[in-house]
């Protein structure tokens, strides 16, 4: 299991595409990722895991999913 932690960051102006491409190298394919949002609002969840889910596409087969 690989644990890891970002700190926050604008993923849909591509701030964050540097982290996901040193990401897309470690998490293999076919990985489980569970995201823990500690500063979204629950009314923003939906829109958020569709962001989220685009920004993870970069990587094979994964499995998202987003704690309430």
């Amino acid at each position: 299991m690989e644990i890891c932690l970002i700190g926050g960051g604008n993923h849909k102006n591509n701030e964050l595409g540097e982290v996901f491409l040193e990401l897309s190298k470690v998490i293999k394919p076919e990985a489980k990722i569970l995201i823990i949002p500690f500063a979204t609002d629950n009314s923003r969840y939906e829109s958020w895991m569709a962001s989220i889910t685009q920004a993870f596409s970069i990587m094979e087969n994964v499995s998202i999913e987003l704690l309430k």
